[in-house]
């Protein structure tokens, strides 16, 4: 049986907020990692196409680089995440915040991932949406450095860009249409918040749904983690763009 085989940070794993996988209507094996930079997502796969990838599993999901974003963010401009913030760093994988570091660095891992397995079929996604403020400064470095991957994905045979984006974005402009609000400014405010909405929410959508209403979110339940509509939209693009 041919399994999507995915790899990223704490949307690929699914424990805080909604998991997107749930709603893919394929085999899914799920190597995700809370707090892990590109870095540490493309190493990891990279480590997982030397040995257990195997010729039945033809597709590969890489989803990561919202954390050299994020983190930095969050620990300047956040009292709370200023300590809690530098727990989620590891040494070896650190977030990489200017896209004159990033790029080249996305463009080094990403070839040779592909130089691994010419055979698999890889799909690197967007970065996901960085608060539900869309015009946020953190967004618009967000959108910046997008389209910096894409340009660069599109230089590979065998590898695809899924833009997993562009329809959060057009869900939440519909939310604040529908609902006559201005932009939410919720993101991630207390980092203790995360593991408390780990415990309210479980795999519930309705107690999802209860966090981002109250919240004023639309598509994720504190800025980044997704609720049920945020992960069925991505979830669509993703396997929009699988090979099967």
């Amino acid at each position: 049986m041919r399994t999507t085989v995915l790899f990223g940070d704490s949307l690929t794993a699914g424990r805080i907020g909604l998991a997107f996988r749930r709603y893919m209507p394929v085999s899914t094996e799920a190597h995700g990692i809370e707090g892990d930079t590109w870095l540490g997502v493309a190493q990891r796969a990279q480590r997982y196409l030397a040995g257990r990838f195997g010729h039945t599993r033809s597709a590969l999901v890489l989803q990561g680089g919202a954390n050299d974003l994020l983190i930095p963010h969050m620990m300047a401009t956040n009292d709370l995440w200023k300590s809690s913030g530098s727990g989620l760093i590891r040494e070896a994988t650190p977030p990489v915040p200017t896209d004159t570091e990033f790029l080249p660095l996305f463009t080094a891992s990403l070839a040779e991932i592909s130089r691994a397995r010419p055979d698999a079929h890889i799909i690197v996604c967007s970065i996901p949406i960085l608060g539900e403020d869309l015009d946020s400064e953190l967004n618009v470095r967000r959108r910046i450095r997008n389209a910096g991957m894409e340009s660069v994905v599109g230089t590979f045979g065998n590898t695809v860009w899924c833009d997993i984006t562009t329809v959060l974005e057009e869900l939440i402009h519909q939310h604040h249409i529908s609902e006559g609000m201005e932009s939410p400014t919720y993101l991630l405010d207390d980092p203790n918040n995360l593991e408390r909405d780990v415990r309210t929410i479980g795999t519930d959508e309705t107690k999802a749904e209860t966090i981002s209403k109250s919240r004023r979110l639309a598509v994720t339940i504190d800025g980044v983690h997704p609720n049920g509509v945020g992960a069925q939209a991505i979830a669509s693009a993703i396997t929009a763009v699988l090979p099967w």
